[in-house]
């Protein structure tokens, strides 16, 4: 069942956010005091959205927000962190964006942007954005001073 998060959830994401963190090799070091704090912001604001999948408990979230485009006259959704426990993969991914899809519509929005963090399986999550109806429209590179 998707649902949006509560406080009461922020341990369940946090833990989730750490093997997120985990499987891959992030070239800057996590927080769990920052990520709890930005959790509830995701939770608490009314422009950003956060939903979790729950089964019993809490096995995947989705973060995202949303604002008016700097070069064009709308209104675009920016998913900011997904992640899905590994034995909860399948369809928590599609329950959890057609829920992220359904709030960006009705917030307005006419664009919604995903990203693939290049250092965990982009392949794989290229393969599942497309299936999805997703397009590829950016690369974005990054440079750590």
């Amino acid at each position: 069942m998707i649902r949006r998060a509560v406080m009461a959830d922020i341990p369940a994401i946090v833990s989730l956010g750490r093997q997120f963190y985990n499987s891959a090799d992030f070239e800057i070091e996590a927080s769990a005091p920052w990520f709890s704090m930005a959790v509830s912001t995701y939770i608490q604001d009314a422009e950003r959205l956060c939903i979790v999948y729950d089964n019993g408990c809490v096995k995947g979230f989705l973060m995202a927000c949303y604002g008016q485009s700097d070069l064009f006259p709308i209104k675009v959704a920016d998913e900011q962190l997904l992640y899905v426990a590994t034995d909860a993969r399948g369809n928590a991914w599609t329950e959890l964006r057609q829920a992220f899809e359904q709030w960006a519509k009705d917030k307005g929005c006419k664009r919604i942007q995903l990203t693939a963090q290049n250092v965990v399986k982009p392949e794989l999550m290229a393969r599942l954005y497309r299936r999805s109806g997703y397009a590829l429209a950016d690369l974005v590179f990054f440079k750590n001073i």
